[in-house]
């Protein structure tokens, strides 16, 4: 990824080992991004058992990433131009976006440079803030997650230039949550005890029902403004996925990703098309007749006083708000809500539910106390940027796949936005990387609008 930014892209006249790097580079990205995107949610079960493999294959990646990136700076000393990323001008207006009519669309170029600029001051922010940390193991594993998050994104906007790149990325994008989602159907098949009325909770390759539920979160919108959009064999296609993902939230039993989920699909249906309603009607009265309670556990969530967990989450929020209010603007250091938590219990006992080594089950509230309100806002910063330039180009593109798809991804980023609320969707990379890539294609869309305006721009 970094050879592609700093080299400009490939040209039929070249010739030498840079072309042929070029060659082997470029393909070589896309096929470790669909690895990336589809494989690594399935084989992270393997690599938690077996770490070593995993510590193999990471360095076996920087190795070769810093070769390609040092012989992309050696030929960018050679050139009389600088690299592309270097040439913009001082004055970078993001905020452009935010005008109406023919500003904001001459300032949609300049929307990556918003997004990725804010991202990375928010990671530099939290790299800086790490050596304030109690465990500089954990706020610096964090910081590198946070990079891995940004370079997901960039990859998935990087990929997605050209003709009919950005209909694959899309496919490359959804196929990992559609194939973690089956497999949870096949462990509730597994585990189930269809005799009874008895709840049973999937998680799949995650480890944790929550988890799967953030995990999928973004794909759902996707698939189902996908299948809206779509015409004959693949409209199945799509609603088969649509299916098969939301079949696989409402088995995770997770409210919060239930109340998301049902928000984004509302609007959705009221951005792409209001037959959708019927059909989650109907997939609503299904469920409850075949799962058992899905209604009432539905039901629950709107009386937390009889919700255990809402009760434990009470002390985790209540942990991350004293730590705020602490330290309001840089917040207690990046990786710091954990070991602090019993220093604050003790300090006030009234909110202890008995919990300790838990992270705070909210996003806003994680970032704020370890962050401050500097960190939210360089974090909420570039994705309330993006999300208003993709309502923009929603509203701007014409009726077809393309509209369909920018009004899936504005919802699908709702759902994150809302399952945020109730779990550290943002800050478990075993979820988070189930919606940055959605952000760099829905970049990708804004910036280039014939990316996937035509039909046959999708392979499916």
């Amino acid at each position: 990824m970094g050879y592609s930014m700093i080299v400009p892209d490939f040209e039929p006249r070249a010739s030498g080992f840079a072309a042929v790097l070029r060659q082997v580079l470029e393909p070589a990205g896309l096929i470790l991004l669909a690895a990336a995107l589809v494989a690594g949610p399935l084989y992270y079960p393997y690599l938690y058992y077996h770490q070593y493999w995993y510590v193999a294959a990471e360095a076996g990646a920087c190795l070769a990433g810093a070769a390609a990136v040092l012989h992309a700076l050696a030929r960018a000393g050679r050139r009389r131009s600088p690299p592309a990323f270097m040439t913009a001008p001082l004055e970078l207006t993001p905020a452009a976006a935010w005008r109406p009519a023919a500003e904001a669309r001459r300032a949609a170029a300049w929307v990556p440079a918003g997004v990725f600029g804010g991202y990375a001051a928010y990671a530099t922010w939290t790299f800086a803030n790490s050596f304030r940390g109690l465990w500089p193991a954990k706020a610096w594993s964090e910081w590198a997650f946070i990079i891995a998050c940004g370079l997901a994104a960039f990859a998935a906007y990087r990929f997605s230039g050209g003709p009919g790149r950005a209909g694959w990325t899309l496919l490359l994008c959804a196929a990992g949550p559609v194939a973690v989602a089956w497999v949870g159907l096949e462990q509730y098949a597994a585990l189930h005890d269809w005799s009874t009325r008895e709840i049973t909770r999937i998680w799949s390759t995650t480890g944790n029902a929550n988890t799967l539920s953030g995990y999928l979160a973004a794909s759902l919108p996707v698939a189902a403004a996908m299948a809206c959009a779509r015409r004959g064999w693949r409209r199945w296609v799509w609603a088969a996925a649509a299916v098969v993902l939301a079949t696989a939230i409402l088995l995770s039993y997770t409210r919060g990703g239930w109340y998301a989920v049902l928000a984004a699909l509302v609007l959705l249906a009221l951005w792409v098309d209001r037959r959708l309603l019927l059909w989650l009607a109907v997939y609503v009265v299904a469920a409850n007749a075949v799962f058992p309670g899905v209604l009432s556990r539905a039901a629950s969530g709107l009386n937390p006083e009889e919700v255990g967990t809402f009760q434990q989450r009470l002390q985790l929020w209540a942990t991350a708000y004293y730590m705020w209010r602490d330290h309001p603007w840089v917040g207690v250091g990046t990786g710091d809500y954990v070991p602090l938590t019993p220093e604050y219990v003790a300090r006030h006992p009234e909110i202890d539910r008995g919990l300790r080594n838990r992270e705070p089950h909210n996003s806003y509230l994680k970032t704020l106390a370890e962050q401050g309100l500097f960190g939210l806002v360089l974090l909420l910063g570039p994705l309330v940027l993006w999300w208003r330039a993709l309502l923009f180009a929603w509203r701007q593109a014409r009726p077809g796949p393309r509209r369909a798809l920018l009004g899936g991804l504005a919802a699908g980023s709702l759902a994150v936005a809302v399952h945020c609320l109730s779990n550290s969707v943002l800050h478990d990379y075993r979820s988070a990387l189930g919606f940055w890539p959605y952000v760099g294609l829905g970049l990708r869309l804004i910036v280039d609008p014939a990316a996937m305006e035509a039909d046959d721009a999708f392979p499916l």
